[in-house]
């Protein structure tokens, strides 16, 4: 496991030679690269493990790379989180306030408030350059608004959505007390009331800085309290090519993101007005098959018996099976009365489950198949490098 972690690392911050996932379109990536199948055994980081893959972060954090200090020699600092204050025009002092709404655009926007308001949230700039909020046991980061980032619009509010290693929208750097996309397209502006995503040489809203009292903030390099990845999870008929996707129970011909927790395995959807995540339960009991329930998770450490735990393996190109913590497949039929409705059942039981075209082959994007086939390599040992010893060419 260790090794898994050092090598996902390594990957995100472009160790193994090549582009991160970061540095292409989020969500979605292109190769043709097929995994073999793997024992779905639980994997949780114990506290060693954890603590060696925060030195991991560290060492390849482009927050650490940009410094004169040696990888080698650099330690997990301790958080120092606090409210996130700057200096508007007039020099007033203000704090970044998480808001959610039914009415907001993405359900959710950051406010500018007195920093001795209780909605001033403490927030965390970890070594991912994400800013982020622990919302009901989740860690939810800034977000820029897909249309500035896709150069679709100017100026556009930001937002709230879950912390992922994979989403170029949620990384921030500081450059003369501002907050930078790390391209430098755009920056996080103010109109005196609200947050905003704005091209570089906007003149329409106003820029602002941090106060000095958060330099400490600034300077410490936290670690990241989760590892999740953003991703699809799809299905097709034999006859067609709509791609129906997974989430909450159901199938829906609408685009939805998913999240894989690396380390606890769990996969979830997200609740972005209440704000909170819904993960899928597995819940065979005895019998060959169960429906799987959805309900409310978090960020937390999960129990010894971790029904939430799933895994997907690589069957073929951007194919997946996923089994759950005992061995048994998730499963959907294309047809019938409850078309798309996921659920468990034993291996054992799979041949005679063959009505209304039940599947246990879903679809995912090349993005997600990529890091799949690292993790799968690197626990394999069949990676020459990166850092597996394996010999495998």
């Amino acid at each position: 496991m260790r090794m898994l972690m050092l090598c996902v690392i390594v990957l995100v911050f472009s160790a193994c030679g090549g582009k991160s996932p970061n540095q292409t379109q989020n969500f979605a990536q292109t190769n043709t690269h097929q995994a073999t199948q793997e024992n779905p055994k639980q994997t949780p980081l114990n506290q060693a493990t954890q603590e060696n893959f925060t030195q991991a972060i560290l060492t390849q954090s482009p927050r650490v790379q940009n410094s004169a200090q040696s990888p080698r020699q650099v330690s997990p600092d301790t958080p120092k989180d606090t409210p996130i204050a700057v200096r508007v025009q007039g020099n007033a002092k203000w704090c970044y306030a998480p808001q959610f709404s039914a009415s907001a655009q993405n359900y959710s926007y950051l406010a500018l408030i007195s920093c001795s308001r209780g909605e001033a949230l403490n927030a965390r700039y970890d070594v991912f350059s994400r800013l982020a909020y622990k919302i009901n046991n989740t860690w939810i980061c800034i977000t820029a608004p897909t249309s500035v980032y896709r150069s679709e619009r100017e100026v556009d509010m930001l937002y709230l959505s879950p912390c992922v290693i994979n989403d170029e929208r949620q990384q921030w750097k500081i450059k003369n007390g501002q907050f930078w996309s790390y391209d430098d397209r755009y920056s996080i502006k103010d109109d005196g009331d609200f947050l905003y995503a704005a091209w570089l040489g906007d003149e329409s809203y106003n820029e602002h800085i941090l106060d000095s009292a958060m330099r400490e903030w600034e300077a410490t390099v936290a670690p990241a309290e989760t590892l999740t990845f953003g991703f699809f999870l799809f299905w097709q008929t034999k006859n067609s090519q709509t791609a129906y996707y997974v989430s909450n129970g159901s199938s829906t011909t609408t685009r939805t993101a998913m999240y894989y927790d690396l380390e606890r395995g769990h996969i979830a959807s997200y609740d972005a007005f209440v704000p909170r995540l819904n993960c899928m339960y597995s819940n065979l009991n005895g019998g060959d098959w169960d429906w799987v329930e959805w309900g409310k998770c978090d960020d937390t450490t999960p129990p010894p018996k971790n029904r939430a735990f799933f895994k997907p393996i690589l069957i073929g190109n951007k194919k997946l099976a996923i089994k759950d913590a005992n061995g048994n497949y998730l499963r959907l039929t294309h047809y019938g009365t409850h078309w798309g409705v996921p659920y468990v059942v034993k291996p054992s039981y799979m041949q005679k489950d063959s009505a209304n075209e039940a599947s246990s082959e879903f679809l995912t994007t090349t993005e997600f198949q990529n890091w799949l086939r690292l993790i799968s390599a690197n626990e394999g040992d069949n990676l020459p490098f990166c850092p597996a010893p394996g010999g495998g060419r």
